[in-house]
């Protein structure tokens, strides 16, 4: 039996990762968990959407692709390199459950989930009430100033 020389393995640490912002329950960057991951895995690893908060029908991927892919995604030949890239997957369908599970997370990409259409009207309410209210006092105050 011959002995095999072992070589000395070499182990980098995994720098890899993403970034999620908007409705989700955390906004931050998150380092790869695997050497795989997909849509799916990455909305799970930031704690999944915000149910109060979030609209599953617009999870947006940020990314620059490579010419290639560029010019064979818009299916054009006049893309350059580093070309910046939206996707835009609709979880509320069943084909959007399943690309969202194909999509692979590469790094340096932002997940971004769009908010509720609700949230936005809540917050004009928010807003002009605030305002409403604030010049219901300066009326009153100036009706309790005046007598």
């Amino acid at each position: 039996m011959a002995l095999v020389p072992l070589r000395p393995a070499v182990v980098e640490i995994d720098r890899r990762a993403f970034t999620a912002l908007g409705a989700s329950a955390v906004q931050a960057r998150v380092p790869f968990p695997r050497a795989d991951l997909n849509v799916i895995e990455a909305l799970a690893e930031i704690g999944g959407l915000n149910a109060q908060l979030s609209d599953p029908t617009g999870i947006f991927i940020f990314r620059r692709e490579p010419q290639a892919v560029a010019n064979r995604v818009a299916q054009t030949d006049t893309l350059g390199n580093n070309e910046p890239f939206a996707y835009v997957i609709d979880l509320t369908r069943s084909e959007g459950i399943f690309i969202a599970r194909e999509f692979q997370v590469r790094d340096d990409d932002t997940i971004y989930i769009t908010e509720a259409p609700f949230v936005a009207w809540s917050r004009v309410l928010e807003a002009t009430s605030g305002t409403l209210d604030f010049a219901t006092t300066l009326t009153r105050l100036a009706e309790t100033t005046a007598d």
